[in-house]
């Protein structure tokens, strides 16, 4: 077995990036849960072995996908860049949940948490460790804080995922 070249893992980082498109792609319009990893492999424009070379399985995929689309959608370097105070940070985060890719980022986490409970879902921390804060910048103290954050990253969660059912309701063809 030879060394890989440099083309090699190129072409194989051009195959991930074009799979992780086509998985976005399929899993907006047919659902993380039911649909067909065949669909992303033809929309990658692979055959399905490539796929589960490079992916194992439905959770390898829906894990690396999510994790780009939050990357993407909320970039963290050591927090938000331009921090805000708390009601122009929820007004972001919300304004956010009107993307579909940001949607499918909260659908997959319901899909992956069943099979994986022990995970960390570090979207859900990040939301979390933001809101805490904030509060801190509003002049809470250190323990009040922690437990407001505690408090309302789940009620926050649950508002997000009771209006993406709305918006999806109304107009969107993604399954939840």
């Amino acid at each position: 077995m030879g060394d890989v070249t440099q083309e090699e893992l190129e072409r194989e980082a051009s195959t991930r990036r074009r799979l992780l498109e086509a998985a976005k792609a399929v899993f907006l319009e047919d659902g993380p849960r039911d649909a067909p990893l065949e669909k992303v492999a033809e929309r990658a424009d692979v055959d399905l072995d490539t796929l589960l070379a490079l992916y194992p399985d439905r959770f390898d995929l829906m894990t690396k996908l999510v994790s780009r689309l939050y990357n993407a959608a909320f970039p963290f370097d050591g927090g938000w860049r331009h921090r805000s105070d708390l009601a122009s940070f929820l007004r972001a985060f919300l304004q956010r949940q009107q993307r579909p890719e940001v949607r499918l980022v909260w659908h997959i986490g319901d899909v992956l948490a069943p099979k994986f409970p022990d995970r960390v879902d570090a979207a859900y921390w990040h939301l979390a460790g933001e809101l805490e804060l904030r509060l801190l910048d509003a002049g809470l103290a250190d323990d009040a804080a922690h437990a407001h954050s505690l408090v309302l990253t789940p009620a926050l969660r649950d508002f997000v995922a009771a209006a993406c059912q709305l918006v999806q309701s109304a107009s969107t063809p993604m399954t939840l």
